[in-house]
């Protein structure tokens, strides 16, 4: 059986390094030799599960993930494991310089059997350590200074120095600066890799030699790490714009390029019309203790507000919560804020946050388990994917948005 490549855009970051991890333990192939890790030993890894996965990180600087301590886990030490540089957000469409960053992209994806597109900011500022500072990783926690922070989240409403959109450059050519937008980096950067995947895919539609097995025609997938709409508004919405932006992108390419190759991939027995599976993955907030540990305390907290709307939903749903609050547009709590800021901190009170590794195994489940269905995958459903044993029916989190909304629209009619 030939090896399955997974493509890791941004495969050295937070989420990134998780699902490389995650990968890799469903790896037939030993995933480190003793000389490797320095240790006298081999790594030893679950039992197999999907044959040989090999793993390719792609990012700007190339270099692999070193933990906040400053050391290399020895999962990154990998022999089926590969850390390689490219630029994902000036990629062109078509024709890359030979030798380029671009062109080594190209490669990359046409090498591809799945790719998981982890890259995006949240804040429109460098507001992490600089990927070019050794250091940065050893005595930071992925977070910037207050005043990048600050920065960034003034950007993004537009009152900051360099909100002007006539003074934004456009990622083509050589020497222009890279902008840390939303609109680059959650969708033209996820747009150019789909390009090239949907690309690679069509050429390979035309070729009846390699692309007429059944094997070969069940995961062509494409994981597209989005967002669930809690963080307005604390964040400016064009955040939230320019992921579902990205989604729509992504489905149209799939289409799109089915009317010119009328290839179609199997899911669960079922049929789809489309060149290649794409999947959208909505986390809210995202947490680990060790390598992002500032994430913890809002986790906790969020955590308890789940709990409790989600308890109250199940035995006490007559009675007000503050998502039901924020909900009612009659509310003294909304008078100032629009509807959809309204419902997205509403959403933020009744989510549970992820933990890191919890994401990483529902992308796993989903680039490796041919039975996954293509579209948004939310918190519950990532939930589910990871191996959560949930009811089928309606869950705590959804039962407590979906009972805050009802409570406040019956209060709205009072």
């Amino acid at each position: 059986m030939a090896p399955f490549n997974v493509l890791v855009v941004g495969g050295n970051g937070f989420l990134g390094s998780a699902i490389c991890k995650a990968l890799l333990s469903h790896s037939s192939a030993p995933a480190v030799t003793a000389a490797a890790t320095g240790a006298g030993a081999s790594l030893s890894m679950p039992l197999p599960k999907h044959g040989e996965i090999r793993v390719t990180s792609v990012s700007p600087s190339g270099r692999p993930f070193v933990s906040p301590a400053g050391h290399r886990p020895a999962w990154s030490l990998s022999t089926n494991m590969r850390w390689e540089k490219g630029d994902v957000v000036r990629s062109p469409l078509s024709s890359p310089d030979l030798g380029s960053p671009q062109h080594h992209l190209a490669q990359l994806v046409d090498e591809a059997d799945a790719i998981v597109h982890t890259v995006g900011i949240l804040l429109e500022s460098d507001y992490k350590p600089a990927a070019s500072s050794p250091s940065s990783s050893r005595h930071g926690t992925n977070s910037g200074s207050f005043g990048e922070i600050a920065r960034g989240v003034l950007r993004g409403w537009g009152i900051s120095d360099n909100s002007n959109p006539l003074r934004e450059r456009p990622l083509t050519g050589k020497g222009k600066e890279r902008e840390m937008t939303y609109e680059n980096m959650n969708t033209r950067a996820a747009l150019n890799v789909a390009n090239l995947f949907a690309s690679k895919l069509q050429r390979l539609s035309k070729s009846e030699s390699s692309y007429s097995s059944s094997e070969q025609k069940t995961q062509p997938t494409f994981v597209y790490i989005s967002a669930s709409d809690i963080f307005q508004p604390f964040i400016s919405r064009r955040y939230i714009e320019s992921k579902r932006e990205a989604e729509r992108g992504i489905s149209e390419l799939a289409a799109q390029y089915l009317q010119k190759s009328g290839s179609s991939y199997i899911t669960g027995g079922d049929v789809h019309q489309s060149l290649f599976k794409p999947i959208f993955m909505r986390p809210g907030l995202m947490y680990h203790p060790h390598t992002r540990p500032l994430s913890t305390l809002p986790a906790a907290l969020l955590d308890l507000s789940s709990s409790l709307h989600a308890s109250i939903a199940r035995n006490l749903p007559f009675l007000p919560t503050p998502a039901s609050l924020l909900l009612n547009p009659h509310s003294p709590l909304n008078t100032s804020s629009s509807e959809e800021a309204r419902r997205s901190l509403a959403r933020l009170l009744t989510s549970a946050p992820l933990h890191v590794d919890t994401v990483a195994k529902a992308v796993v489940q989903s680039v490796l388990d041919t039975g996954v269905a293509p579209g948004a995958k939310d918190v519950e459903e990532i939930k589910r994917l990871a191996g959560w044993n949930l009811p089928e029916d309606a869950t705590a989190a959804s039962t407590a948005f979906g009972t805050a909304q009802t409570h406040a629209n019956g209060n709205a009619h009072l």
